[in-house]
């Protein structure tokens, strides 16, 4: 598991939800690690240095979640039980009850849902929380040379998987850009539409929304 909370501080979902999670997933036998990072303003740097940490382990996923997110740990268990290289789940805005998403779509408009698993195929994810495989992020790196970093000040070098750009004429985010490498390296983002979030006070189910998109 991994966080960045840059000023140091969680919110009490957070802390509620990360403290159970540890414990239910190592009751059934599931080892865990997490690294907060609690320094630096630049997020894309956090998330990458925080990859930089994963990689360090021995870890089999790396579960990115951030510090204002209250979820049930069973969510977890459960993303974890769908075995997809590259996994997450959508959480409400700070400000309303909206999602923040790129779904793929079928020719007639219609989402893309996993014939057995009812998952739902995305484009692009807020980084908030996603359950990536290990072997992902090594393809990522490897077809993405140019993202490799040597700071001039003798600090460890790293890949700048996350980052802002500007994409097909808009402002994208380090969340979005990624998850497009992602893609671009051959790999599916899905989601569970089922799962529960507190954004910062804010609870809301992406599942609950569904009746407005076609499918």
């Amino acid at each position: 598991m991994i966080t960045p909370a840059f000023d140091g501080k969680t919110h009490v979902e957070y802390t509620i939800s990360f403290s159970s999670t540890i414990l239910h997933l190592e009751s059934i036998g599931i080892k865990t690690d997490f690294f907060i990072s609690t320094s630096g303003s630049l997020l894309c740097a956090e998330r990458n240095r925080l990859l930089k940490r994963f990689l360090e382990s021995d870890a089999s996923h790396v579960l990115c979640i951030d510090s204002d997110l209250g979820w049930s740990p069973i969510s977890v268990e459960k993303i974890l039980e769908h075995d997809m290289d590259f996994i997450g789940g959508l959480y409400p805005s700070r400000k309303d009850k909206s999602f923040m998403y790129r779904p793929s779509k079928q020719e007639n408009g219609a989402l893309i849902v996993h014939p057995s698993k009812g998952l739902i195929k995305m484009e692009c994810i807020p980084a908030g929380f996603m359950l990536i495989k290990r072997h992902v992020i090594e393809k990522m790196m490897k077809d993405n040379p140019q993202d490799h970093f040597v700071p001039k000040d003798g600090s460890p070098d790293g890949y700048a998987l996350f980052n802002t750009e500007m994409y097909e004429g808009e402002f994208w985010g380090e969340d979005y850009i990624f998850c497009n490498k992602a893609r671009a390296s051959g790999f599916d983002i899905w989601i569970d539409p089922l799962i529960q979030f507190s954004h910062a006070g804010i609870i809301g189910m992406f599942a609950e929304t569904l009746k407005k998109e076609p499918h």
